[in-house]
């Protein structure tokens, strides 16, 4: 078995985190979800979990998008920068939709689909 990387939350992610958290009582457990399967496989080799290599970003620059129910998360799996270290950075998170956290007025409920 390979040897477990090392999960980093970048300083923007965490600020992130500490924004919407009251809102959205599921993202702590999708955080503590996106970070097991980050330090166990960030590649996805085996075809196990959401991930996909995201196209056109170069390695160190969240390269890796992670899709876990309504959340996806981005992160870049610094091995190819850095072959020693076996680190994984969780960099930015989003909801599911046109929309980045940063975008959305979070004092105002999110509206479902029409219908």
């Amino acid at each position: 078995m390979n040897t477990p990387f090392s999960v980093e939350v970048t300083a923007h992610c965490e600020r992130l985190l500490k924004r919407i958290t009251r809102q959205h009582g599921d993202l702590p457990e999708r955080l503590t979800e996106a970070l097991e399967v980050l330090r166990t496989e960030p590649y996805d080799r085996a075809r196990r979990y959401p991930i996909k290599k995201l196209k056109g970003v170069p390695a160190g620059d969240g390269q890796y998008g992670l899709r876990l129910d309504r959340w996806r998360f981005r992160a870049a799996a610094l091995e190819q920068v850095l072959p020693a270290a076996r680190l994984t950075r969780v960099l930015d998170l989003s909801l599911q939709g046109k929309f980045r956290i940063g975008e959305i007025p979070l004092r105002e409920p999110i509206a479902g689909p029409a219908g």
